[in-house]
């Protein structure tokens, strides 16, 4: 008989212990579950912040690199001018493309940022008159492929010779002058 009740004791135990099992078991569930609904939702916020991000700084990059290339394509065409209108339009390119600096800081790569600094710390004193523009070009040549770089062709192989090379005639002629820049 104490047998009996010992073992009707135990499978009350049993059962006691199996039902605070099941309600602690679906409390930690629900409890995990809002965690992870909880961090699913923080997550996909910042995800789509910086979707968002990404698609502004992008159409900041192209707005910036077309500025870029429309100077880069004013210096390699402008054999028309006198050597003073020549150097009026140079300081005319420098002043609005050192205004894009403050959104080339922001949105550049560190090597972008680093050819555009690069280009504007030409010192045209080291060059003779007629090939200052010839350098910039080069210079912004180089800023133009890392810029490409920065809009998504990482995996470029294309050159700053390469983009000098389909502007110039005379590409062979300038390259053997500029070999020490380019």
């Amino acid at each position: 008989m104490e047998l009996v009740w010992l073992w009707e004791g135990v499978k009350v135990l049993v059962g006691v212990g199996t039902f605070a099992g099941a309600i602690t078991s679906a409390y930690i569930n629900k409890s995990t579950q809002k965690h992870i609904q909880k961090q699913h939702a923080m997550i996909s916020d910042k995800l789509e912040k910086i979707k968002i991000y990404e698609n502004q700084s992008a159409s900041k990059k192209a707005d910036q690199a077309e500025k870029i290339c429309k100077n880069y394509v004013d210096a390699l065409v402008d054999n028309k001018h006198s050597k003073k209108e020549k150097e009026k339009k140079f300081k005319e390119m420098r002043k609005e493309l050192t205004e894009i600096l403050g959104q080339i800081f922001f949105y550049a790569s560190d090597s972008t940022v680093r050819r555009f600094v690069e280009w504007k710390n030409i010192d045209n004193s080291r060059f003779p008159e007629d090939d200052i523009g010839l350098v910039h070009s080069v210079f912004l040549a180089k800023l133009i492929i890392e810029y490409r770089k920065d809009l998504g062709n990482t995996d470029t192989t294309i050159t700053h010779e390469d983009l000098l090379s389909s502007q110039l005639n005379d590409w062979n002629n300038v390259k053997e002058r500029f070999k020490n820049y380019i």
